[in-house]
């Protein structure tokens, strides 16, 4: 259909066949401690155990740190902010997590280190701070042994002042095999079988197996007390050779029956020593599971085996969610009518990402469907997540845009899965995803979004009239079933100033008010508009066909956040679903207003070249006015459809609603992206959701196609949508 978009990389994939898992006897714990060692890195109750140089005193605000550092010095490490008392164990792997922002954009270090002298670091790496809070995940494997280590932030090296602020500080071990260089014997590892024996030996695993058994489960040596985390990747690692070329199987599966297991991986061990790895994401949330591996079903011989780890990773590689909704966005591109509307593109985005959010809950078990859970079968398999996501949005988007092929897309998802995935485990996803999409489909199916009823405009001045050639779309909109609203009339805003009639509109000193702002700023020649509204106006416009349109922008802000955040996949799901949920239901309210109510208020662009019309003397007609919208071809338009409410501004305020409920504030600065032709280069810094929104809201002004009005009580109305769909709908 098109380029593969940029989510996906270039990965090579390995997949191999697994066989049945075994039923294993259970070991002594392995006993791995996951324990955060920053117990004050939230700084609720202050600064705790922090410290700093005195070029850089601390305080708390906002419950986050803040450090305001003087300035002047010359280096980086002339001022630093600092927690002592941490412990680390050589050879094993950590993860430093942290949010960071500083009044100024540079770029600062951070170092887990001995806290004596000569300060040996474990991790040393910098980062890119900027006025926006963002999150940071740094994994390392510790080279010391250390009861009093230190996690520092450099933050000197810079003449002007500024102020940085760290907050959801951690530092948690991450490896799950406690015991994986058996420099100190064999703990905490056992074996199924009395003939088999298992010893430490140069530093390795050594295990002697006679042979004999029929199945590769027959014999096993493992590892118990693994703990892995739903949505989670992670990357065994271990070095391996046998006496003889033997082929062997690794587990990572539940201690208990049915024996579960999110990895099961062949291999092949040769007479010389080579590192494997194999990725593979979680579906489950184990808290008592083991590493195995199976030896039968073969002759005998002795193995050895070093350096075994397993490590949760800190983002997926390549996260299926991000992934669909741009390919979404490429289909929202090359849409056709009637799927490139605003209301039906906002379906579409609610179709998709609920479909790959009741996908999500069934491979999980975790959170409350849209639709409903689909049964996955509990044995020894899985279903894989990324299948599972992959399938749910191949199949809604085969119907949501038949004009379009997505094989290529899914090709490309299937060719980027963990390594650590197996046939079984993808065709087991893929089989959740699919009923996931059909019972979406099904549940959307006489919605009322395929009507094609018209609308017949009114020549009342006031009413609403076309523009140009292109008649009212979807005016029917307001009757589609609604997502999560009683009605499309829920949320119904009061008429545009409170005027029931257009006469009355019409008499009204808001009335003129509002149009001759509208007009002075929002025509295309000679506007009082400013260069920085100019480039609000396109910013926000996205309307001609060939964008991602206004929902695909908010989706794209939605990313935008996300992964400034430092969200996984499971969060990813839940989130697009509820901005896609707020989003469509925001359409059907919009709609609500434009059409099915006694006002269906006319285009700035008819009400000036028809201002002789609405009985006034302080507003005067201009037959030649035109909205600074524009289209690739060089045509001023305005859209068809009324102006109050405005589209934009109740998707904004859905999407903003929704943001500041997930994310638990609204102040986070995010330098957002447009993709109008008008202004493709342009990026908004904006100080929080509900700037955003507001912004959003106040361009279709700049635009010269709105009211204040439109765009005040469209935000408005969002602002209830989304607000009722987080409190309702796909609980955690």
């Amino acid at each position: 259909m098109r380029p593969v978009p940029r989510r996906l990389g270039l990965t090579l994939v390995l997949t191999l066949v697994a066989g049945l898992l075994a039923v294993v006897t259970t070991g002594s714990p392995a006993l791995a401690t996951h324990s955060n060692q920053i117990d004050d890195g939230t700084f609720g109750t202050g600064v705790g155990s922090w410290w700093s140089s005195s070029a850089a005193p601390i305080r708390t605000e906002n419950n986050e740190l803040c450090a305001d550092v003087t300035g002047g010095t010359a280096v980086i490490h002339d001022v630093i902010v600092g927690r002592s008392g941490v412990q680390l164990t050589a050879g094993r792997s950590y993860t430093l997590t942290f949010d960071a922002k500083s009044t100024a954009a540079v770029q600062l270090r951070t170092r887990v280190q001995d806290g004596a002298a000569p300060y040996t670091g474990v991790l040393d790496q910098g980062f890119n701070v900027s006025p926006g809070l963002r999150r940071y995940a740094m994994p390392f494997t510790s080279t010391l042994t250390r009861t009093d280590g230190q996690v520092t932030f450099q933050v000197g090296g810079y003449q002007a002042a500024m102020t940085v602020c760290f907050d959801n500080v951690t530092l948690v071990e991450t490896n799950e095999v406690s015991n994986g260089t058996f420099d100190a014997g064999i703990q905490h590892w056992w074996k199924g079988r009395a003939q088999t024996t298992i010893a430490a030996e140069s530093g390795q695993l050594r295990i002697d197996t006679p042979g004999g058994t029929a199945n590769p489960w027959d014999d096993i040596v493992g590892l118990s007390g693994v703990t892995l985390r739903a949505g989670k990747q992670y990357r065994l690692t271990l070095t391996g050779s046998a006496t003889a070329a033997r082929t062997v199987r690794t587990v990572v599966q539940t201690e208990a029956s049915p024996w579960t297991s999110p990895l099961q991986q062949d291999f092949g061990l040769t007479t010389s020593a080579q590192t494997l790895s194999w990725t593979f994401t979680s579906p489950l949330t184990i808290t008592a599971g083991q590493l195995l591996f199976q030896i039968g079903g073969t002759a005998g011989f002795t193995a050895r085996f070093d350096n075994i780890s397993l490590v949760e990773q800190p983002a997926l590689a390549n996260d299926p969610v991000l992934y669909w909704n741009d390919v979404l966005k490429q289909a929202i591109r090359e849409s056709v009518e009637p799927q490139r509307s605003p209301t039906n593109l906002a379906r579409a985005a609610a179709v998709m990402n609920t479909a790959i959010f009741d996908a999500v809950t069934s491979v999980t078990n975790i959170g409350t469907p849209y639709v409903g859970r689909i049964t996955v079968p509990v044995d020894t398999h899985v279903a894989s997540l990324e299948s599972a996501v992959n399938m749910a949005a191949f199949d809604t988007l085969r119907v949501l845009f038949p004009n379009l092929t997505f094989t290529d897309e899914l090709t490309a998802a299937r060719g980027v899965l963990p390594n650590g995935t197996n046939s079984v485990q993808r065709d087991r996803g893929e089989g959740v995803g699919a009923a996931a999409a059909s019972a979406v489909v099904a549940n959307r199916s006489n919605d009322g979004s395929t009507s094609t009823a018209t609308y017949t405009p009114s020549t009342t001045p006031g009413a609403w009239r076309p523009t140009d050639t292109t008649p009212a779309v979807t005016p029917f909109w307001g009757q589609v079933r609604p997502w999560t609203m009683t009605s499309g009339s829920q949320f119904r805003p009061p008429l545009p100033g409170g005027y029931s009639s257009y006469s009355t509109l019409l008499a009204s000193q808001a009335y003129a008010d509002q149009l001759n702002e509208v007009k002075n700023l929002g025509r295309a020649t000679g506007s009082t508009r400013t260069a920085e509204q100019t480039d609000i106006a396109f910013f926000w416009a996205n309307d001609v066909p060939g964008t991602y349109k206004p929902p695909g922008q908010l989706l794209e802000h939605t990313e935008i956040v996300a992964v400034q955040r430092g969200l996984g996949v499971l969060e990813h799901a839940r989130l697009f679903a509820l901005v896609s949920l707020a989003m469509a239901d925001a359409a059907i309210a919009a709609w609500d207003a434009k059409f099915l109510t006694p006002i269906d208020l006319w285009r700035p662009q008819s009400a000036v070249q028809n201002a002789d019309l609405d009985g006034r003397s302080d507003t005067v007609k201009d037959a030649a006015w035109l909205p600074l919208s524009i289209n690739p071809a060089g045509q001023r338009f305005s859209p068809a459809f009324p102006a109050y409410i405005s589209g934009h501004a109740t998707f904004g305020g859905a999407w903003a609603a929704v943001m500041r409920n997930y994310f638990g504030l609204d102040h986070l600065e995010m330098r957002l992206t447009t993709e109008d032709p008008s202004r493709p280069t342009v990026v908004r810094t904006l100080p929080s959701f509900t700037a955003a929104a507001a912004e959003n809201g106040r361009s279709r002004i700049y635009l010269g196609v709105h009211y204040q009005w439109d765009a005040d009580n469209g935000v408005a109305t969002g602002t209830q949508i989304g607000n009722q769909v987080f409190a309702g709908y796909l609980r955690p």
